[in-house]
Parts: structure tokens; sequence; C-alpha cells
């Protein structure tokens, strides 16, 4: 799992994004201030359903990020940083958080993108074929991957 932010030049709020190394499956949520014990909170909500998945999360080394060790204990993982400057480690979702741009410009204020918009985003990017997928979704690989999981028992 690769972690991030993308915040808004027009005001405070700010979404973190998670995504999958493997399927691509992006999850988003809305940050009103940005801070450490939200951002925490946020991935917690996001990846809980997730948690016997996450083996490791990669964040950047933004300050929005200080509270990792609650989410290696409540989610039972890894949190590595990626090194300042090497964007690249985490390029999964640098990638994702450049399609999020194309619904939501750097310019735009996230405060005016409502709670249903960022779900049909997060739908869009994961019904969205890819060709690193031959073109399928990363929902549709995801549900292969579970379906593999469920089959072999091996996570």
């Amino acid at each position: 799992m690769e972690g991030d932010t993308i915040i808004s030049r027009k005001d405070k709020q700010a979404l973190v994004t998670l995504v999958e190394r493997k399927t691509g499956l992006v999850l988003i949520g809305r940050l009103n201030q940005r801070t450490a014990s939200e951002t925490r909170d946020m991935i917690i909500k996001l990846l809980t359903p997730f948690e016997k998945m996450v083996k490791s999360i990669t964040f950047d080394n933004g300050t929005e990020f200080n509270y990792h060790h609650a989410i290696e204990h409540y989610l039972n993982t890894t949190v590595y940083f990626a090194e300042p400057y090497k964007s690249w480690q985490r390029g999964t979702n640098e990638n994702t958080n450049g399609l999020i741009r194309q619904f939501i410009p750097k310019s735009a204020a996230i405060s005016l993108v409502d709670d249903e918009q960022i779900k049909k985003i997060q739908y869009l990017l994961n019904t969205r074929p890819r060709k690193r997928h031959k073109f399928k979704s990363p929902a549709d690989f995801y549900s292969k991957e579970l379906r593999r999981i469920a089959l072999h028992g091996v996570i």
C-alpha cells in the first residue's frame, strides 16, 4: 500500500489517497485540516476493511503521517517512509494522484468537492481499465486477487 495527501492551494482541506500496489485499487478520504491525528484516523477508517491484507504502507515524509505508530498498531502492519525527494519510491501513488488531479486540479478548492464527487472519482478510477492489467480495471484485478486468496488461503 502507498499513501499520500493531495492538498489544495485554495483552502486547508486535503485528500488522503491510499493505493494498493499490486492492483492499483485506490481509496480516497477527505481531511478537513490535514493534521496528523485526522490523517491517522482517516487512514485507519479507510483500511480497516482491508486490515488483514495490508502488509505494509509507504508514505512520504509529510508531518501529517507523524502518528504512523498508531496506524502500525491498529492495522497490524509496517509503515515505511520514502526517502526525501524520491517520489518514484511511491510511484503507483504519485501516478494515481495525477489521475485524481484530472478531476480536481491544484487550483480547485477541495472544500467545494462534495463527498459524493469524491466517491465518484474513486469509483471511476477503480473501474478504469489499465494497460498494466491487460486492460482490466483495478476493481476487477482486486476481485481476482481476492478469489485467488480465498481458494489458496494465502494472503
